[in-house]
């Protein structure tokens, strides 16, 4: 379930999952925040999502292209 919060100049949202961990993003409009929590929830439900989601961000084009990856 996606958990929405107000700060100074920005929305937060994190998202809980049972067996996956948090995952946390800030946006600048509530609306961004909304579509991206749908998108990640339904990522999520369909087990598209990698469980350790944080590591896979980690990843550049360039590691793509690199032959040692």
């Amino acid at each position: 379930m996606a958990t929405f919060r107000k700060r100074v100049s920005s929305w937060e949202v994190q998202i809980r999952r049972q067996g996956h961990p948090s995952i946390t993003r800030s946006f600048k409009s509530k609306p961004d925040a909304q579509i991206w929590a749908r998108q990640i929830e339904a990522q999520i439900d369909r087990s598209e999502l990698p469980h350790r989601y944080r590591d896979s961000q980690r990843h550049t084009l360039g590691d793509l292209f690199s032959p040692g990856v």
